[in-house]
């Protein structure tokens, strides 16, 4: 018979249709894929909410780092503007990571 190893995991009956004992995986399997989209929910909305939590902080540093470039408050001197490169620097950095991050969430 065909059907001779599938009998013995309970999937096919006596006429060759498969039995109730392959609609628990699938209730399962329904039941998983639920959980996995509202974890999925919640990830995004905690990625949402934490790279705005970052994004504020970085923005200020950005835009701080830039006026103080600018030389608005004061003369800054040539290691006081490499300093000031950097942080620049590092923070563009981590903004476009954080925004890579959510973009792909």
């Amino acid at each position: 018979m065909a059907y001779k190893n599938v009998d013995r995991v309970g999937l096919v009956g006596k006429r060759g249709k498969i039995t109730g004992s392959r609609e628990r995986p699938g209730k399962r399997l329904l039941l998983a894929s639920d959980e996995v989209k509202a974890g999925m929910k919640v990830e995004s909305y905690f990625l949402a909410e934490k790279s705005h939590d970052f994004r504020t902080p970085l923005n200020i540093i950005i835009g701080f780092s830039e006026l103080m470039l600018d030389e608005v408050p004061g003369k800054i001197n040539e290691e006081q503007r490499r300093s000031l490169n950097d942080i620049l620097n590092s923070a563009k950095r981590l903004l476009d990571l954080v925004n890579n991050m959510s973009e792909h969430s």
